[in-house]
């Protein structure tokens, strides 16, 4: 019996802090390899809990977060070591190799468009000027512009979407992250081979992060570029069709050749 708990207690591993966050990391030890994941809660509304095959997710969220040093020290004072965090990440990005691209891209606020503005009002202000200097009165300039990218907003894709893409992309290609043309496991690939020469599971865990957490500046530039493409190519449909103008037009009373005249630009 006694050799059977200690098997258990191998087989398992944690560490966990619980002030001013919520955090832990687990390690089990399977058949097919070490799995690892993490469960994360901010005490104040947000929680996430992380399967096995984003462990490199939790990593990165934790990693670049206020809790990363206190959580550091526990990782320090646990019996996890830095081999098992390294094959729980192999198995994590064997299982889905876009793991820890969700936090690169921009996370929850990119995802579901928390960090998305205003995204026509250059667009809407650049017609409604157009208009104005030819005549129209700003009321009616204002009118049109806005009907034009109302119209042109409902083209637009949902971030989900356009961030779902991006991720899919930047498995097989992440140029556009680094200067080498290979995939985002590729990348996470190289920070392990980079922190290898580390002796402790905090000293690699920190590593990691280090390595991997400034490409979020450029995932999130990559994401709001496609979403401005997708912008851009939304008031281009709409621009660009002479029934819509037209009927925009024939809405506001403004003369169909100045609307036509001012939208098509884009």
């Amino acid at each position: 019996m006694e050799m059977d708990i200690e098997e258990e207690l191998r087989k398992h591993k944690s560490a966990s802090i619980y002030e001013p966050a919520y955090v832990t990391m687990e390690i089990d030890h399977e058949k097919d390899g070490i799995h690892g994941s993490f469960s994360l809660d901010d005490k104040v509304g947000w929680c996430w809990y992380g399967d096995d095959d984003e462990f490199l997710l939790g990593m990165l969220r934790v990693g670049d977060s206020r809790v990363s040093d206190k959580f550091k020290e526990e990782l320090a004072d646990s019996n996890i070591t830095k081999h098992e965090i390294k094959e729980a990440i192999k198995t994590s990005l064997r299982k889905n190799p876009s793991d820890g691209l969700y936090y690169i891209l921009g996370d929850n606020r990119n995802y579901l468009g928390f960090d998305i503005g205003d995204e026509f009002y250059d667009e809407e202000y650049e017609i409604r000027s157009c208009l104005e200097e030819n005549g129209v009165d700003r009321d009616k300039a204002e009118e049109v512009a806005s009907m034009i990218t109302e119209e042109a907003s409902w083209e637009v894709p949902d971030t989900k979407d356009i961030f779902e893409e991006l991720e899919k992309e930047l498995t097989k290609d992440a140029y556009r992250l680094v200067s080498k043309n290979v995939s985002w496991k590729k990348v996470v690939m190289d920070a392990i081979d980079a922190c290898n020469t580390k002796k402790t599971a905090s000293e690699f865990f920190d590593c990691i992060a280090d390595e991997l957490v400034p490409l979020k500046e450029e995932g999130m530039d990559a994401f709001y570029s496609d979403y401005m493409d997708a912008v851009y190519e939304a008031m281009s449909k709409v621009t660009h069709d002479k029934n819509k103008l037209k009927e925009i037009a024939n809405k506001t009373g403004v003369d169909f050749k100045k609307v036509e005249k001012c939208a098509v630009p884009y």
